[in-house]
């Protein structure tokens, strides 16, 4: 749901997540799905988000860098 939400139209969103919900949640409780959109809705509300959540933003992105682990670089990649 944050992956394909952002990329509807905001009036829309809602009843897309339930349709979405009704087929790939078809066997959780109605109230498991409730509490699902809520807490989607709820981060996609959050201002602190906003630039996570557009509908241009990747789901996944490549991410390489360098940690120190126990003294030692550590080269790491991943998404």
């Amino acid at each position: 749901l944050l992956q394909m939400l952002p990329g509807i139209a905001e009036a829309e969103r809602r009843d897309a997540a339930e349709r979405y919900l009704k087929r790939a949640g078809a066997q959780w409780p109605e109230t498991e799905r409730d509490k699902a959109l809520a807490s989607v809705a709820t981060i996609l509300a959050d201002s602190r988000f906003d630039q996570l959540f557009t509908p241009n933003s990747r789901a996944e992105v490549a991410v390489m860098g360098s940690l120190e682990v126990k003294g030692k670089l550590r080269s790491i990649s991943g998404k």
